[in-house]
Parts: structure tokens; C-alpha cells; sequence
């Protein structure tokens, strides 16, 4: 039934395809947009003006597109290029009227009302277009960054994605780029996840859809602007519940352009990191990031002039950083290696003589295990005193990228226009960790196309095509890969029986111990995977105006298909939390880990599937101040399958692997095909400058394509087990004896990944209202409020997990066929309150800021199933309904460009040349702290698995973090460990941390060489204040730790210099 119904769709899809490219003369596709100048023609008397000739040009290509006003004086023009215009109105018996210097932008409707006086047509009245940056047609809660904040503002990296984060509502994502494929970087929108979000380049996704975040970040100098939608936006829009980022390229025009740079940070120039030891030189950061970009007229002497009709855009950029930070962990001493842990006051208790504690504290040297001891040699040696705390390393993380981007623009008359655009990017990435041994490199290539043809059919209907591809290759190679630096066999040198590496699998096992620097994890632990992912888009755009009505329909599919080898523990993992001998050092040395995962093989695999969306938009003019935004969206996500056929989930009853026989591709759950979305909008626009906005939507949202390309971790191509010491135990699993021969808990129960049968799409209903007015020429405020609610969100649900009681885990689950299964399951919710206020301006006397200050909250169940989704009581997600990670109440960010107005006009050259063309630049933001709460090492519940949390004491908690205070800035005497075989009381969120303050600020002068030609020197400098911003403290509550409540990381930088050089013509 779901092939039949893919067969169907892509049937109509081929035939409204053909249909389109007859009447439109080319395949292309929508992916969503329209650019549109509309406005209300009328007489002196303010009666409307039918049938006036309506004509825009673009100044810096010489375009020109017309319409007619109807009956009420409306009039619209589509599908424009963004770009600056001047809109011209003509009609019999009146006098034309022209207004300059109209600023529109991609996806965005510019208002222009026109009055005509009565008089001869011959006669020109021209004014220069007062344009306030409020929205008047829409109910879209949206921002935009125009060229000059792209290019301008100082931003890490030259990373246009990243201005997302100066608009109301967006802060960046959580998922460190350090530890995301191929450094990728996600944002969070209005509350949603971050595997939510959209993020293309001129409407194509630059996302790879494993956990949807983006290693492609076009140059800054090939960027035209950004435009970042949080809420309430169209039907054309679809397919993510969360922020749409579309990064827009630059395009030519009449003249030639570019621009030649060099931008240069060092070490020199910044100020020591807040936690770099005493006595210890700066960790060196290099960074060179230099290109061209150069646009115009395509134009070849004596054979072709482009002018007025054919433009290009070509841009290079190449970075190369070497750049290390301060990294602090905890590591063993020296004497606890030898099995002497006297240097703690934590009595560690021998298990194999009734728990009582070893005689002073040391473990006699017979009972070392020499699997530890020889695991050892990859735990570095301490840098520092005490037993916490007591290795403070330099991290190096390297990134040498090349990228490339072109576009061409052809217009054939004013009826066709074409364009098409490629992006190539190649990265090679060194993420090292805290521990040396952990880290890999990661080659990265990105490959971009769209091409896109709008048709003119009639003054009243405009056809726009678009299709487009990404492409991205992501390996991840450890430094025990075959010509890296160790051994590859190093796993195996270890000496744990059934936990071997090879070429093939080279590395170590996983091996975390509580409080202490891990062996074989951090950036090592999934390695080595390889992953090729790709999106296709094919989209259309049909509208047609008739009366007071501009109804848009048409489709956007895309393909998505993820390709990966990869398993979480490929070498297997073992974690040491202290409940064997109430020490989790001590669990180490003896050699009795609390869990064991088995290896699981790499195997190809992945994941594909076709995502259908069709749409109905009508923007009504109901009169001269209102207009109605209607429209439907209906998503048709087919149900995914294997790429390779690589692949198998338990049945539905759970007691067998499905399909049985492989390679095989089988639907990995069944379709959900109930995914209607209304969507409603008004905007009003009231006398003295006021509009009043609203909305209401429906949205939807399939799973990122990680969950189909963990069916290979099943029977036949992976068999991983789980096996659990408890403190009662009797007869341990050791790193010598590490899996039971037989009996209840042995390897007749593989672990299962699962995938619920009844899968629906993530669903939001959320809406808006805001009240804006235009303020002086080019400035606007609004008051803005965004609500939603969120359900049917993904995590991963452990369902053959154990009520809390004693005796073996194994032997109490619920499927005793099985030992863990993890089923992705689409049933938690989240709800999200959001009130901004902004302050825009575009260029007024020098002076381009947005500013705005947002009031939130954010309640949810948990994380994406990708991103810890573990919830302490699988059965009870209640317990976890709270803040969410995310949950940030206040912020204020402000962006702003400035000119300095002093000495521009000077008359002396000398006094023009030194203090004149100068402008500054600058982001500051200001929040609160996050949230978080007090989870547990130990697995008190007895249950395997889930995110423990503590219980309180009854002493009063305080937290005081920050400002000064980094060493036990939550008291832990507030807390203590749950009673055995219970959960703990403590909620989930329930404390917040050190809040943010950060200034990234430059200072540009401008040289001009000649009237066109100028040099630019920057001086950008990032936390220009050397304001400390300070992590959350550590709060995994372990009895008697010293290192509960501390803080030993910032969350930004202090200050760093960049210096750079531009020519500029």
C-alpha cells in the first residue's frame, strides 16, 4: 500500500511536471518563493484608481516587470529578483508618479501605495520610498539581514548562518559542532528542537539530514542577505516544525563589483582563556581566511553584452585555522593507578568480602585488574594536584576549507528568468578531545546546485520553477586508523576477552568512569563511520491574481536519503559508576564495571525516503487595510525504507527480527497520511502608521533520517548485549571474564533497536499576534507574541526496561527474549510562550540596527531521541515535564552598523583622509542562564537504564554560580542518593546557571582610492569586553565529590582580534 501510494504521488508529480514545463518551457522548482512589491493606487480624493500601468525596475540590472491595478486600485507584481527598484505609475489623465530607492528582499512583500494627481501624464511627480520595516501583509513572524549586516557585522568565522542568532527568538544549537558530523551547526527557533529546523541556500537545503544541521556556510561577500521565519508562516512553507533559515546569493547587475579580502586572527592578539593555568603560555590560534568575489554583466567584447539581461556571480574562500583551547578533567593520580585511592575520603569497599572497606583505602596489588592497568596507558597523567580537577590540556581543533560559489542570471524579455547557482565546499577537520587519544579527523565535502525559470504567462499569472540537490560526504577516522598516530590494534593489546580491533575496526573500547576523563570516548566513541547524504528538491509555484485575490498553488518533494556505516560502540563499552565499591575509581582498578555493551560490526546501511508537500495560498485584499492570508498544506511523507537493504526491526509482536531475510527493504513503520495543515493570517492596517497582525498554523515534521540507520546495529549485521553487576551480586563480570557463558543473563538476549509501528509525524499548532508601527523613515516597532504546542515528538523509548527492584536486570525484563530495546517512539510534547519586543532600522543617517528583547518559556518531556532523549522513567515521561534545556527567559540582543557622520564631507583632504570614514559595528547580546538539574551516576533504581535523578535532603538548595563563585556553587547538602530500587524526587530543569553577556564589536576605515574603488581596513574584536560567560556547573550528584557545583569551562571565548584587509570595488 505505501508503494502504491508513492507510485501515485510521483505519477502526478511527473504529470503536473510536464504540464507545467509546457506551459512554462522548462523543469525547474518553487522551493518557496515569492518576492512580490504590492500597493493600493488612488486619486486625490483617496478613491482607488483602476487600470494604471504599474512598472518596476530593478536599478542595479535595468529589469523591468509591469501590471495594471484592479477595480479596488490594487495592484502586485511577483516573483521579482531581491533588489532595490523604482516603481512607476501611469494612467491616462492623471500625472505619473514615480518612487525610488524601494528596498525588497527575497520572500518578502513590500508595500508602495501610490496617489495620483488629476493632470497630464507627461508631467513626472518623483519621491524617494519612506519604506518602515514593519510587516504589512503578512502574519509571518520573520526578520531579515540585508547585505550590508551580512557582510559588516562581526561574526566568528564569516559565517552568515550564524546572524540567525541576532533575531528575536533564535539562539544557537546544542549540539556542539566540535561533536556533530562534520561540525555541523543547528539553532533553535521559538522552543522547537533543533533537529527541527530548515536551513537552505537560495531555497535548496545545505543540511544533511542525518540530525539536520549544516556544514556548508557560504562566504559572507556571495550573500545578498539571510532571512530567518520563526512562526506562523504560509502554505508554501513546510516539511519542519522549527526556524526556516534561507541564506540568499548575491547576484551581478549593470556595473562590476567585488571584492578581494584577508582576515587574520592570532593568539597575540587575544586575552588568556579564564581557566588557563597560571604560568601557562596562551594556546596558539592561527587563523588565515582569504577570497575574492567579483559580479556584473556577462559580457564578451565584440560578440556579447550582457546588459540589462544576463548577470554573474563568482566568489572563492579558503580558511585555514590551527586554533587549541583549555580544556580541565579529571584524570587518575598516580597512586590510584597503583590501586592506592588513600588520597579520597570515599571508603572503597571490597565486593568480594561483604562490602567492607580495604584497609586504608588501598587495593591490594593482586586484585588490580591488568586490563586497567593497561587501559591506563590512555588515560593521560596528571598536570596539576589534587585527585579532581588535575589536567588542564590545550585542545587543538583544526578546520583547512576551501569553498566555491557561482551564479548566473538571464532574463529574456520581461516575460522568462532564468538562474543557476553552484556551491562546492572541501573540509578537512581535526577534532581532538580533552583526551589526546580521542579525538579523529574528518574530511567533509558539500556540493550545492539550484536552478530555477520563472515564466510570465499572463499580467495576471506567473509560473516559478526551481530544482535543486545536496550533497554532503562526512568520514570520521579516530587516531588509531591504519597511518594515524597509534596502533590500530590497541583495543585488542587491552586484553579484554571478545573486545577486539582491527584495521577494519580500529580504537578502543569505551571505558567511562564517574568524575574521571574517559578512555575511548568522547569524539572516539562512535568512530569510524562514513556517511554520504543527499537532498533533491523539485518544487513549482503557480499564481494567478483575479480581483482581490492572489491564490498560489503548487508542490515541494524532496528525496532524502543517508547513507552511513556506523555503530554508537563499535568496540564495545563499559562504565564504571561506583556502585560496586562505593568509588567508581576504585570499580576501575578492580576491573567490575556496573554495565557492559558488547562490540557491534560496522555495516552499511541507511535510510531514503520521498517527502511530498502540496499547497493552497490565497492572499486576500479585503479592502484598502486588510488583507487575509488562507491557505492549505497537505504533507505526504512516504514511509522511509533501507537504502541497501541493510536493515531489520523487530515485528510488531516483538519477538522476532523483521524482514528475514536480507539484503530485503521493508516500510520501517506504517504511513501517516493525515497530515492536513490550514494555515490562517491577517494583517490590518490601521491610520498613524499601526498594523495589527495574527496567525494561526499547523505544521508537521518527519524524523530525521538517523533513526532507519541505526537498523544495522540488529541481528544478522550487528549482535551487541548488555550485561549489569549489581552490588549484591555474587559472581562478577570482570574485564577478564567480561560475558556470561550462559544462563538467564546470557547471550541468548541480543539488544534490539526498534521502531514503533504507529510513527506519526511531529505536530505543532502554533500562533501569533503582534501590533507594529512605523516609526521615523526606515525605523519600526512591534510588539510580537508566539505561542505553540508541540506533540508527537520523537525519543527513544527503553521499553524492555525493568521496574526498580533488586536482583539481575536481565532476568527481570519485561521481554525476556531481549535484553535492551530501544524503540524510537513519537509521544512527548512540548509547549512554548514567547514575547518580543523589537526595534528596527534600515539605514537611517548612517544607522542599520535591529534590537530586541524576548520574554520566554519553554516545557518539555525531553531531547530528540538523537540527542539523550533518555527520560528516568520510561513508562512515566510525566516525571520529566519541565524546563527545557533550551529554556531561556529572558534575552536581548542588538545588532547594529553605524557610519560616523564626523568629517565625511570635509573639505581638507588631510583632515577627510585621517578622520573621516569611519564606521562601527557590533552584536551585544544578554541573557539568562539555562536550566539544569541533579542527575546521578549510580544506578540506584536498579534498572539499567534512564536518566537518574536525586532526592533532597530538606536543607535549602542554593545556587550562586557565577559572578566570582566557580567551586561548589550549588550546596550538596541539599542532596542525597535515592533509597535502593527507587527513582529520585528532585525535578527535571529545575535550577538555572550563569547567565551571558557578550559585545562583538569592529571599527572599519574606509581609504577611497577612486570613486568606485576603495580599501577597507577592519578591526573586529569578539567579547571586546573579556567578559567570563560561564557554563553550567557539574551536577551529577556523586556522594562525597568535590567536584559537585564547580565550573571549569565558559561558553565563549574571551576577547579575541581579528584584523583584516579589503578591497573593495
Amino acid at each position: 500500500m505505501n508503494l502504491a501510494l508513492h507510485y501515485i504521488a510521483t505519477g502526478m508529480l511527473k504529470q503536473l511536471i510536464l504540464l507545467l514545463s509546457l506551459a512554462a518551457g522548462s523543469l525547474s522548482a518553487q522551493l518557496a518563493s515569492n518576492t512580490s512589491l504590492v500597493g493600493t493606487v488612488s486619486d486625490a480624493s483617496g478613491a482607488a484608481v483602476a487600470e494604471a500601468v504599474v512598472r518596476a525596475v530593478n536599478q542595479a540590472t535595468g529589469e523591468s516587470f509591469s501590471a495594471s491595478t484592479n477595480e479596488a486600485g490594487y495592484y502586485e507584481i511577483q516573483f521579482l529578483r531581491a533588489g532595490i527598484y523604482t516603481v512607476t505609475v501611469t494612467r491616462p489623465g492623471f500625472t505619473a508618479a514615480t518612487v525610488k530607492d524601494i528596498a525588497l528582499s527575497a520572500n518578502q512583500t513590500v508595500r508602495t501605495d501610490v496617489q495620483l494627481k488629476v493632470g497630464s501624464v507627461d508631467t513626472k511627480v518623483e519621491v524617494v520610498a519612506e519604506v518602515t520595516p514593519i510587516k504589512t501583509d503578512e502574519a509571518a513572524m520573520n526578520e531579515l539581514i540585508g547585505a550590508r549586516q551580512t557582510v559588516e557585522l562581526p561574526v566568528a568565522n564569516r559565517n552568515p548562518i550564524r546572524l540567525a542568532i541576532t533575531t528575536p527568538g533564535v539562539i544557537p544549537g546544542f549540539k556542539s559542532p566540535a561533536g556533530n558530523p562534520g561540525g555541523g551547526e543547528g539553532y533553535i527557533g521559538a522552543g522547537t528542537r533543533e533537529i527541527m529546523n530548515s536551513v537552505s541556500l537560495d531555497g535548496v537545503s545545505i543540511m544533511n539530514n542525518l540530525i539536520t544541521t549544516t556544514t556548508y556556510r557560504p562566504s559572507v561577500d556571495a550573500v545578498q542577505e539571510v532571512q530567518v521565519q520563526t512562526g506562523t508562516y504560509p502554505a508554501q512553507y513546510g516539511g519542519y516544525l522549527g526556524v526556516q533559515i534561507n541564506v540568499v546569493t548575491r547576484s551581478g547587475g549593470n556595473e562590476y563589483h567585488g571584492a578581494a579580502f584577508e582576515f587574520l586572527r592570532n593568539d597575540a592578539l587575544d586575552a588568556k582563556p579564564f581557566f588557563l593555568p597560571q604560568g601557562r603560555s596562551k594556546p596558539p590560534y592561527k587563523q588565515n581566511q582569504y577570497g575574492v568575489q567579483l559580479n556584473g554583466p556577462l559580457s564578451i567584447p565584440k560578440l556579447y553584452d550582457g546588459k540589462n539581461r544576463t548577470f554573474f556571480m563568482f566568489g572563492w574562500e579558503r580558511l585555514v585555522a590551527k586554533t587549541s583551547a583549555p580544556g580541565i578533567s579529571s584524570v587518575f593520580t598516580e597512586r590510584m593507578r597503583r590501586g592506592d585511592m588513600s588520597e579520597t575520603t570515599v571508603p572503597v569497599l571490597d565486593p568480594l568480602n561483604n562490602r567492607t572497606p580495604f584497609p586504608n583505602n588501598q587495593i591490594p596489588a593482586g586484585r588490580l585488574s591488568q586490563q586497567s592497568v593497561r587501559a591506563l596507558q590512555y588515560m593521560p597523567s596528571v598536570t596539576g594536584p589534587g585527585i579532581l580537577q588535575n589536567f588542564n590540556r590545550n585542545v587543538p581543533t583544526n578546520n583547512t576549507t576551501n569553498q566555491y560559489i557561482g551564479r548566473l542570471d538571464q532574463s529574456i524579455g520581461e516575460r522568462n528568468r532564468f538562474f543557476f547557482r553552484y556551491a562546492f565546499g572541501d573540509t578537512v577537520l581535526l577534532n581532538e578531545s580533552v583526551n589526546p587519544y580521542n579525538g579523529y579527523d574528518q574530511p567533509v565535502g558539500d556540493k550545492n546546485f539550484v536552478v530555477g525559470y520563472t515564466r510570465v504567462l499572463s499580467p495576471n499569472a506567473v509560473n516559478d520553477f526551481r530544482i535543486g540537490r545536496q550533497k554532503t560526504t562526512i568520514d570520521s577516522l579516530n587516531f588509531f586508523t591504519p597511518g594515524s598516530r597509534y596502533p590500530s590494534d590497541a583495543g585488542s593489546q587491552i586484553g579484554i576477552p571478545g573486545f577486539t580491533t582491527s584495521p577494519e575496526n580500529p580504537g578502543l573500547p569505551n571505558m567511562s568512569t564517574a568524575n574521571y576523563l574517559v578512555i575511548g570516548g568522547e569524539n572516539m566513541s562512535s568512530s569510524n563511520w562514513f556517511q554520504d547524504d543527499s537532498t533533491l528538491q523539485i518544487s513549482d509555484s503557480f499564481s494567478y491574481i483575479r480581483g482581490a485575490h492572489n491564490v498560489v498553488a503548487g508542490f515541494d518533494s524532496r528525496k532524502v536519503v543517508t547513507n552511513r556505516t556506523a555503530n554508537n560502540n563499535p568496540r564495545g563499552g563499559f562504565t564504571f559508576n561506583g556502585q560496586i565499591s562505593g568509588y567508581a575509581p576504585g570499580d576501575f582498578m578492580l576491573g567490575i564495571p556496573q554495565a557492559i555493551t558488547t562490540p557491534g560490526p560496522l555495516y552499511p546501511g541507511g535510510g531514503e525516503q520521498w517527502r511530498y508537500g502540496f499547497f493552497l495560498q490565497d492572499k486576500w485584499q479585503v479592502n484598502a487595510r486588510l488583507t487575509l492570508n488562507l491557505g492549505l498544506r497537505y504533507e505526504l511523507p512516504i514511509v522511509p525504507q533501507s537504502t541497501t537493504g541493510n536493515g531489520t526491526i523487530l515485528n510488531p509482536e516483538q519477538t522476532a527480527f523483521i524482514p528475514s531475510t536480507v539484503p530485503s527493504k521493508i516500510p520501517y513503520h506504517t504511513a501517516d497520511r493525515n497530515n492536513f495543515a490550514p494555515r490562517f493570517g491577517f494583517a490590518y492596517r490601521m491610520p498613524s502608521r499601526f498594523v495589527i497582525r495574527g496567525g494561526f498554523g499547523l505544521y508537521y515534521n518527519p524524523n530525521q533520517m538517523n533513526t532507519y540507520t541505526l537498523a544495522t546495529t540488529n541481528p544478522p549485521f550487528s549482535l551487541i548485549y548488555t550485561f549489569n553487576n549489581t552490588p549484591t551480586s555474587t559472581n562478577f563480570l570482570t574485564l577478564s571474564n567480561p560475558i556470561p557463558s550462559g544462563g538467564g543473563s546470557g547471550p541468548s538476549r541480543p539488544n534490539a533497536f526498534h521502531i514503533n509501528p504507529y510513527l506519526p509525524n511531529a505536530t505543532m499548532n502554533q500562533w501569533s499576534f503582534s501590533i507594529e508601527r512605523g516609526l521615523w523613515r526606515s525605523a519600526g516597532v512591534a510588539l510580537e507574541y508566539l505561542g505553540s504546542h508541540s506533540y508527537h515528538l520523537d525519543r527513544s523509548f527503553f521499553l524492555n526496561t525493568p521496574r526498580p527492584g533488586p536482583g539481575a536486570i536481565n532476568d527481570r525484563r519485561p521481554n525476556r527474549l531481549f535484553g535492551v530495546i530501544r524503540m524510537i517512539e513519537n509521544d512527548v510534547i512540548g509547549n512554548y510562550q514567547g514575547l518580543s519586543l523589537v526595534l528596527r532600522q534600515n539605514g537611517f543617517k548612517g544607522l542599520t540596527m535591529l534590537t530586541s528583547y524576548t520574554w520566554a518559556k519553554m516545557l518539555d518531556m525531553s531531547t530528540d531521541s538523537n540527542g539523550g532523549s533518555n527520560v528516568m522513567d520510561p513508562f512515566n515521561t510525566r516525571l520529566d515535564y519541565g524546563r527545557a534545556n533550551w529554556d531561556l527567559s529572558h534575552r536581548f540582543v542588538s545588532s547594529f552598523n553605524y557610519e560616523l557622520p564626523f568629517f565625511r564631507t570635509a573639505g581638507n583632504k588631510a583632515l577627510k583622509l585621517v578622520l573621516g570614514g569611519w564606521q562601527t559595528n557590533g552584536i551585544v547580546t544578554a541573557q539568562s542562564g539555562f536550566p539544569f538539574g541533579v542527575p546521578i551516576a549510580a544506578d540506584q533504581a536498579n534498572v539499567g537504564q534512564g536518566t537518574q535523578r536525586a532526592n533532597f535532603t530538606g536543607s535549602p538548595v542554593t545556587v550562586d554560580c557565577g559572578s566570582g563563585k566557580l567551586i561548589n556553587c550549588v550546596n550538596i547538602s541539599a542532596f542525597t542518593l535515592p533509597a535502593l530500587y527507587t527513582y529520585g524526587a528532585t525535578p527535571r530543569n529545575f535550577l538555572r546557571g550563569p547567565g551571558l553577556v557578550n559585545f562583538d564589536w569592529s571599527l572599519f576605515k574606509n581609504f577611497a582610492v577612486s570613486e568606485s574603488v576603495k580599501v577597507q581596513f577592519r578591526w573586529e574584536n569578539f567579547n571586546v569586553l573579556n567578559h567570563p560567560n560561564f557554563n553550567n556547573p557539574n551536577s551529577t550528584f556523586i556522594p562525597g565529590s568535590t567536584n559537585f557545583g564547580n565550573i571549569t569551562s565558559t561558553r565563549t571565548d574571551m576577547r579575541q582580534m581579528q584584523m583584516a584587509l579589503k578591497l573593495l570595488f
